[in-house]
């Protein structure tokens, strides 16, 4: 619950909604985490495109369950891809 309380702030601070035809300057790589013992485990990097780091930094975490890493949703307009929506928000803002 708290993901979705913190998205919506989000969003609200930027003035604009997120638009998967129009998407922000991010740079998105999945990558390959190791997790102990030879084994991985897939996520997603979103960096902003521009600008010189350091940058702050955002993990997210999925819990265990029935959601896929995006946490996607159904929503009234169609598929909602939370924590990708998220990560791109983050990551024009700076992050």
């Amino acid at each position: 619950m708290r993901n979705l309380i913190l998205a919506a702030v989000l969003m609200g601070c930027g003035g604009s909604k997120l638009d998967p035809k129009n998407p922000y300057s991010v740079d998105r790589r999945q990558v390959q985490i190791p997790i102990g013992d030879g084994n991985t485990t897939q996520g997603s990097l979103t960096r902003p495109e521009r600008g010189e780091g350091p940058f702050p930094t955002v993990v997210l975490v999925a819990d265990a369950g029935p959601m896929d890493m995006d946490h996607s949703l159904v929503g009234p307009d169609g598929p909602v891809l939370l924590f990708a929506d998220l990560a791109e928000a983050l990551s024009e803002r700076g992050f």
